[in-house]
C-alpha cells in the first residue's frame, strides 16, 4: 500500500465559502456607498443617477455571475445576460429622459 495522504476537502466547483463571503462584503460596501451618496445629497442628480446606475449594474452582475454560477458556465451565457442588462438600463434611461426624468 502507498503512503497515506492527508485528507483535504475537495474544492467547491463553484467557489467556496470564502469567495461567497467576499462577494457579499463587496455587495454590502457598494450598497452602503449608494445609500450614503443618495442620502447625503452631496452630488447633483445629474451626476448621482448615472453613478447609482453603474453601481446597480455592478451589483447585479456580481450577484448573477457568482451566486447564479454564470462565472463558471459558458461565457456565452454571461455575455447574453450582461448584454440584456445593459440594454434594459439603456431603455430605462431613454424612457425616463423622454418622460422628463
Amino acid at each position: 500500500m502507498g503512503a497515506l495522504q492527508p485528507h483535504t476537502e475537495p474544492e467547491a466547483p463553484h467557489g467556496g465559502t470564502r469567495m461567497h463571503v467576499t462577494v457579499a462584503v463587496v455587495l454590502a460596501v457598494l450598497t452602503l456607498i449608494a445609500f450614503g451618496l443618495a442620502g447625503t445629497g452631496a452630488l447633483p442628480n445629474l451626476v448621482l443617477i448615472p453613478v447609482l446606475l453603474v453601481m446597480a449594474v455592478a451589483q447585479i452582475a456580481l450577484q448573477v455571475l457568482y451566486y447564479m454560477h454564470l462565472k463558471w458556465d459558458s461565457r456565452t451565457f454571461a455575455g447574453f445576460f450582461i448584454a440584456a442588462l445593459v440594454l434594459a438600463v439603456v431603455i430605462a434611461v431613454i424612457g425616463k429622459t423622454l418622460a422628463g426624468l
